[in-house]
């Protein structure tokens, strides 16, 4: 994990952060934004998703999996994910990678309405590792059957 980022700078390639998230939907149906995300000024991941207006919560907590809670890129590709966006208010949890059904029970104790969906969205994501060489350890959504090549 890098738990000790003093600052972790996120820059988005998602035009909704400006255009306002209840803009036509239409426009978001086939969009695949991706984020760079820095370690101290430094490239440490690249996140990418096609989802929708899913796509900033999913690469947002993939994003997440890797810099607070220390997953590998694989793990964090492949862990459930929600989506929660106001409208409709509804906590939509993943069929595909369900949560702990504990989890759901007391989400839904606490006044949740959950909101089954196959999957949030399709992710991929390359963790930069800068020690002692640089590699990069790249994932591909397993909800989409992908799989990371390269050279």
């Amino acid at each position: 994990a890098h738990k000790g980022t003093s600052f972790v700078e996120i820059l988005q390639n998602c035009p909704f952060f400006n255009e306002g998230i209840w803009g036509e939907v239409e426009n978001r149906k086939t969009r695949a934004d991706a984020a760079l995300v820095l370690e101290n000024g430094k490239p440490a991941l690249c996140v990418g998703a096609s989802g929708g207006s899913r796509i900033v919560t999913a690469t947002q907590q993939v994003a997440m999996n890797v810099l607070l809670h220390g997953m590998n890129a694989g793990d964090a590709v492949a862990a459930p994910r929600i989506h929660h966006q106001g409208v409709p208010d509804a906590l939509r949890v993943e069929t595909v990678a369900p949560l702990d059904p504990a989890l759901v029970d007391a989400l839904r104790e606490r006044g949740h309405r959950i909101d089954p969906i196959h999957n949030v969205a399709n992710t991929q994501a390359i963790q930069i590792e800068r020690s002692p060489e640089w590699r990069l350890h790249a994932a591909s959504d397993p909800r989409k059957g992908g799989a990371p090549a390269g050279h």
